[in-house]
């Protein structure tokens, strides 16, 4: 099927198929005319030949010399092309045949013989030589062309004394020659075939002078034009053609060596553009890495703003029981008079347990603060997500408590490891949570749930019950420094943030919200983010190094 979808076949199969229409038609029209020519002589010789020997035969039927005219029947019927002769009279009886046998047998007016000069029972004394001639197949198979003519009763005839037939009878009879078309049609059957034979060996000439113009003119030109494009798709520097043609084919390759020409100088100009680009591309990375490292730490900032009244206001509670418990127990022990007794022993007891698990609570929420606080080394590891869940719960469960919002978790999946940065996914669940309890102003619901969408990926979403995001600023939400809060509440960057931070993790971001509430939720890859691959100069072939990790 290629071989056929090239130019040079289709033009050759297109001009050879033309060629064989036109020489087919001009065989057969020549060959409708040769025959028309040739039956038309045969006609004309049939009646030539009728005519004389109606004329020959005259003196002998003016004598009415029978034998001699049989005699003449019979000599005619020798000749090779004859294949009979009879004559007629006005009975339609046969008088004379070169058929003995024949000879007094009667034929009906209606035969195809008789139907020329009879027509509807009407004798015609004038007839069309065209409609003398019939043309019929003969007992040995051969075409046979039958010529009948009448013989009149001219008035040399009809004034002699010894004629029988009076001057009103115009016709006498007929004669019925029939000539063997044989010889007709082998030279009919041999000029067709020569008209043939000719006619195909100019269509092949005609055919290879077209293969031979297509394959110089057209195929040469348009390989050289294929070959030089692909060179050009190879890089290839310094493409010219040979231009030898002329007419539109030579147009288009020098066209095509301009071209080449302009390429080259535009891949130069690229080159140099390209140095110079990838020198600030890379200051611009190392920016933007910057960038994102100053805005992560700002939002981080931010969100230890918010957890320090939360976590001031959970601490404040232990330590003023603390207090309260430590001056009764200094006021107990402080009065020397008074001796302890068991029940005073047992109290102090619980009065120090209280100290000591107040003392604990304290502990453990100043030590959630630093973990959320401590800058750890960038770097991926496997990470339990549940456990980093229970970690932002813990620390924002007061924040949650005092906020009258009800928690609700669903955690309960097949693998809940992930490749990540521990302390970016803490910073992304602490985001959304604190962006969900601030939505819910007077109280709600909040759910978190883990699934898995598909084997290779973690979903992790947050659902609020508040008012839900505003149709008008939902394709905003993610864009830095953008908020809908008050000034006091945040700067903007807590979505910002997050979405920063699961696109460099190679998961996405993605937010249902409608006024019942609002779920966002973040898919991780378990492998954790696609390797970016290395950038290949296609000019000299070198891989410049990587810029390193841009996540903070």
């Amino acid at each position: 099927m290629r071989f056929f979808a090239q130019l040079s076949v289709r033009l050759f199969v297109l001009l050879a198929a033309l060629l064989v229409a036109a020489f087919t038609a001009f065989v057969a029209t020549n060959y409708d005319l040769h025959k028309q020519h040739l039956e038309r002589r045969t006609t004309d010789y049939a009646a030539t030949t009728a005519d004389i020997i109606v004329r020959s035969a005259r003196h002998e039927m003016m004598k009415n010399d029978r034998d001699e005219i049989a005699n003449m029947i019979a000599a005619i019927g020798d000749q090779p092309q004859v294949d009979a002769a009879r004559i007629y009279n006005k009975g339609g009886e046969i008088s004379f045949s070169t058929d003995v046998a024949e000879v007094g047998r009667s034929v009906d007016v209606e035969a195809e013989a008789c139907s020329a000069c009879h027509t509807s029972g009407t004798l015609r004394e004038v007839v069309p030589t065209e409609q003398l001639a019939r043309r019929f197949e003969g007992a040995d198979g051969h075409r046979v062309i039958g010529f009948i003519r009448p013989i009149l009763n001219e008035p040399s005839c009809s004034t002699v004394e010894c004629h029988e037939h009076p001057a009103s009878q115009r016709v006498l009879g007929v004669l019925d020659l029939q000539l063997s078309l044989a010889q007709t049609d082998a030279d009919l059957a041999r000029a067709s075939w020569e008209m043939v034979t000719d006619a195909g060996l100019v269509t092949l000439f005609t055919a290879l002078a077209a293969w031979l113009f297509i394959m110089l003119m057209v195929r040469r030109p348009v390989r050289r034009l294929t070959e030089g494009a692909k060179r050009i798709g190879r890089l290839e520097k310094d493409v010219e053609l040979d231009v030898r043609a002329v007419g539109e084919i030579g147009e288009l390759s020098r066209t095509f060596n301009r071209m080449s020409r302009q390429l080259d100088q535009a891949r130069e100009e690229n080159a140099q553009w390209s140095a110079s680009l990838e020198a600030k591309v890379e200051a611009k990375a190392a920016e933007l890495q910057r960038a994102q490292v100053h805005l992560v730490h700002t939002e981080k900032l931010a969100s230890l703003g918010k957890l320090s009244a939360v976590i001031a206001h959970e601490i404040n509670n232990p330590l003023s029981s603390v207090l309260t418990y430590a001056r009764l127990v200094s006021r107990r022990l402080g009065n020397p008079d008074r001796p302890l007794t068991d029940e005073d022993k047992a109290r102090l007891c619980e009065h120090l347990a209280m100290i000591e698990g107040e003392t604990r609570r304290c502990g453990e929420t100043v030590k959630n603060l630093l973990i959320f606080s401590k800058r750890k080394a960038d770097g991926l590891c496997p990470t339990h997500v549940v456990e980093v869940v229970n970690r932002a719960l813990r620390l924002l469960q007061h924040r949650l408590e005092i906020g009258g919002v009800s928690l609700e978790t669903r955690l309960q999946v097949r693998d809940d490891v992930v490749l990540c940065n521990v302390d970016q996914l803490q910073q992304v669940l602490v985001a959304l949570l604190v962006n969900a309890a601030e939505a819910m102003e007077d109280g709600g619901r909040l759910v978190v749930a883990l699934s898995e969408p598909d084997p290779e990926h973690l979903r992790l979403s947050v659902r609020d019950s508040g008012p839900g995001i505003p149709e008008d600023v939902l394709p905003q939400i993610f864009e830095p420094f953008f908020t809908t809060k008050s000034e006091t509440s945040g700067v903007g960057l807590g979505l910002a943030v997050v979405h920063g931070i699961v696109e460099s993790h190679g998961g996405t971001t993605e937010v249902e919200t409608s006024p019942d509430g609002t779920c966002f939720h973040v898919t991780l890859p378990r492998r954790g983010p696609e390797p970016v691959p290395a950038r290949v100069d296609r000019e000299d072939g070198a891989t410049p190094a990587p810029a390193g990790d841009a996540t903070p």
